[in-house]
């Protein structure tokens, strides 16, 4: 049922259990306003009012019973009216209101509010709590231009611009430039900061409390914040900002990470002039404090017996302190004028500073900059080197003791030393020293006969010697210090000989490093690139199998690099390699008879000598900046570590890289790119081969 009475442009409502959408159509119809209703409206209502109503009153009413069973009117631009459900009202195409067209009471609203005073993020959650954010309403915040977009009922939204304003009153925060004359704006800073901050139970709000920031450059304070607390705030600086009794003072300062012997140097290079070694200080008495990272000295008059040592050189109150092998020799040097003296104790790594106030504030300031953890970089290598060598050598000899002999010595075995062996042999059953010399030393076979006056000698010697080597040497140092890792052996060179006269060889014997070394010097650039130093050298001993390289002694092979490179941190570099083949071929003959087919293989010897060499120098340094990043390279080394014991051990797991019968084993979840390189390298140097 449903009722409506209309006189002159006023109106009466009475429905009782009348659908939702005829309540729609009468109010449209009474307001001569087209009204498209969503399907979703649905329901019935019973609303009764007492009193005559005009136009806008009777919108009103409308609206809010609406409201009230959950559905919102969006107007649209062409004075057309949308009922939907109060949750879908949010996608609609709500007006924007402004100050000259706020809305009235439940139309749903837009407003747009930018904020000077006070952060939008932390506005807009207190917001939500008086909105209706089941309905329509919506509050959300813009944080690059600090701006709230507010959606709801006009009533709601009118109410939540009021408590925005206010806030915005009471959170202005003016600004008031403070230039101080005799104390340092850093230390001011501190100073009120520390005296705003009480215990839990008594802190006063921030928004109370006003913000001091500290301009170095102009030595002044920058206050802002409310009238009330900036005026208080800039009464407080104004009073401590006096004029010390005394110009100088004692400071020691600890140092946490820098060595107070090198930063003294730095600091006395600071000086304009007049810097000289010193150990005397102007006398001045002064107390020291323990607490916090520096301790300032009291105004006081010296007595006599502090202020002069046995040698008439002033301690500042500390007696013979810096006579004590604990502190080095201190700096006397002119900074603006003023005298200042600074001097380093190795045993607490501090640095006892006298300055004048604003000289000491500069100086402070220098130091907490140079005083900082510096970054390491772990520095990781990846040599990988393969080498075969084969060797032939063939020969003949013929000798006759009346006609003369052909001798070849690169056979390792000459016909001459054996023809002289064999006589002494056959006459006394004794060797020779030179006959016993050339048969310890020589390799292969020999095979000959000796008979009358001829002797022949067949030598023949086949040999090949493989050396595979991967090494993954890794290092640890800060940035900008020179790092050395050196793993090897020593071996034994032969040096010199000579012959006592008892007929005795005394030989001397020197000691060459063989191994891996690595040096380098990591500086850390801009964008985490690292600007490597390095210094590489790889040597090991030459399987040498000829009597007269081994009689000189032993072979080394060495490969070194001596470069500068650029790389990103964790990005591996390829900084050296070397893929060569050596083949030497020696062919002695007796003239004209070796150069008959066939028979010419009897006056002739052969050697031939091939050394294939594949060699790859990888490096990936990594950037270390705090414990946790050192504590994880730590774990992962003791993880490969542990693996590769496991697996010697015979475990069934392994995770290190395995070089096995030319093959390159990759561990799971390894660098594997750059070893699969290495692998790629090796295969392709023993397919080249035919291997």
């Amino acid at each position: 049922m449903a009722s409506c009475w209309c006189w002159s442009a006023e109106f009466s409502a009475s429905f009782k259990g009348t659908d939702i959408q005829e309540f729609i159509n009468t109010v449209s119809k009474n307001l001569n306003k087209t009204v498209i209703i969503d399907p979703s409206v649905r329901g019935t209502i019973t609303v009764r009012s007492y009193d005559m109503m005009n136009e806008q009153q009777y919108y009103q009413f409308f609206l809010s019973v609406l409201d009230v069973y959950g559905f919102s009117v969006v107007a649209q631009d062409n004075g057309v009216l949308k009922v939907v459900r109060a949750k879908d009202a949010k996608t609609a195409a709500i007006p924007l209101a402004s100050d000259e067209q706020p809305g009235h009471g439940d139309e749903i609203v837009t407003r747009v509010v930018a904020l000077n005073n006070v952060a939008a993020r932390d506005l807009a959650p207190l917001l939500r709590q008086l909105n209706d954010s089941a309905g329509a309403g919506s509050v959300v915040h813009y944080e690059p231009s600090n701006t709230l977009l507010m959606t709801g009922r006009a009533a709601v939204v009118k109410h939540m611009l009021e408590i925005v304003a206010r806030v915005e009153k009471i959170g202005g925060r003016d600004m008031t430039t403070v230039p101080l004359n005799f104390a340092s704006a850093d230390d001011m800073v501190k100073l009120v900061n520390n005296l705003n901050k009480t215990d839990e139970k008594n802190a006063l709000p921030s928004s109370v409390l006003a913000n001091v920031v500290a301009d170095s450059r102009t030595n002044s304070v920058i206050v802002s914040g409310e009238e009330k607390s900036r005026q208080r705030a800039v009464q407080m600086i104004r009073q401590l900002d006096r004029k010390q009794v005394v110009q100088g003072g004692t400071k020691v300062i600890y140092l946490k990470y820098a060595k107070a012997v090198e930063l003294l140097e730095v600091l006395a290079g600071s000086g304009t002039s007049g810097s000289r070694n010193s150990s005397s200080t102007p006398s001045t008495s002064h107390s020291t404090q323990n607490s916090g990272s520096s301790s300032s000295s009291s105004s006081s008059s010296s007595n006599s017996e502090d202020s002069a040592s046995s040698n008439g050189s002033s301690s500042l109150g500390f007696g013979s302190a810096f006579s004590s092998s604990g502190s080095s020799g201190g700096k006397t040097i002119m900074i603006q004028g003023k005298e200042v003296t600074i001097r380093a104790h190795d045993q607490t790594n501090a640095l006892i500073i006298t300055a004048p106030p604003d000289i000491m504030s500069d100086l402070e300031q220098v130091i907490d900059q140079l005083d900082i953890r510096r970054p390491q970089v772990l520095v990781e290598a990846i040599i990988a080197e393969v080498q075969d060598a084969d060797g032939l050598n063939l020969g003949i000899q013929w000798a006759n003791k009346r006609a003369g002999m052909t001798q070849f010595t690169s056979t390792g075995m000459p016909i001459s030393t054996a023809m002289v062996g064999s006589d002494q042999y056959r006459a006394d059953g004794t060797l020779t020293s030179s006959y016993s010399s050339v048969l310890s030393s020589f390799s292969g076979i020999a095979a000959g006969f000796y008979q009358g006056n001829w002797s022949m000698l067949l030598t023949a010697l086949s040999s090949n010697s493989k050396n595979d080597v991967l090494a993954t040497p890794s290092i640890v140092t800060l940035d900008n210090m020179e790092a050395t890792f050196n793993v090897g052996q020593e071996v034994p060179v032969l040096s010199g000989s000579q012959t006592t006269s008892a007929d005795n060889i005394f030989t001397t014997v020197e000691r060459k490093t063989v191994g891996i070394k690595l040096k380098v010097k990591p500086q850390i650039n801009e964008g985490d690139s690292v600007l490597l130093q390095i210094a590489q050298e790889v040597s090991s001993v030459a399987d040498s199998s000829s009597s007269s390289t081994s009689s000189l002694g032993a072979t080394f092979n060495t490969r070194t690099v001596n470069n500068a490179v650029l790389v990103g941190s964790g990005e591996t570099v390829v900084v050296g390699g070397l893929l060569d083949k050596t083949t030497l071929e020696t062919d002695s003959k007796v003239p004209f008879l070796g150069d008959i087919p066939v028979i010419g293989n009897l006056f002739r010897s052969k050697s031939r000598q091939v050394t294939k060499r594949n060699l790859m120098l990888f490096l990936r340094p990594t950037i270390i900046r705090d414990g946790m990043q050192y504590q994880t390279a730590t774990i992962n080394k003791y993880r490969a570590f542990n693996d590769e014991q496991q697996q010697q051990r015979g475990a069934t797991r392994a995770s290190g890289a395995v070089l096995d019968n030319d093959t390159l084993h990759l561990p799971a979840g390894g660098d594997t790119m750059v070893f699969r390189q290495v692998q790629a390298a090796i295969s392709s140097f023993y397919a080249r081969e035919g291997r």
